[in-house]
């Protein structure tokens, strides 16, 4: 029985520790997701330097990004919003 009992506590730890490491690899996901989104955003205001149709920059860069032109869309309209 005791070794039982030893067996869940260690179990029990374990679990805690894997439970702190899914919070940690959540919180460096949505960081990464943050980079990824501004780095974006940057493309499309360095592409505007060169380009003033907003409309064609973003279209390249949804393609460059392999991402939609929605998506680069919405991102772009959220950073001006902000």
């Amino acid at each position: 029985m005791q070794d039982l009992q030893e067996e869940l506590e260690d179990l029990q730890g374990e679990y805690q520790g894997l439970q702190g490491k899914v919070e940690g690899l959540q919180g460096e996901k949505q960081e990464l997701e943050e980079n990824y989104q501004n780095s974006i955003i940057a493309m499309v205001q360095m592409a505007l330097e060169f380009c003033a149709n907003e409309k064609e920059v973003i279209g390249k860069t949804a393609e460059k990004c392999h991402v939609s032109v929605e998506f680069v869309t919405e991102l772009w309209n959220a950073r001006k919003d902000s």
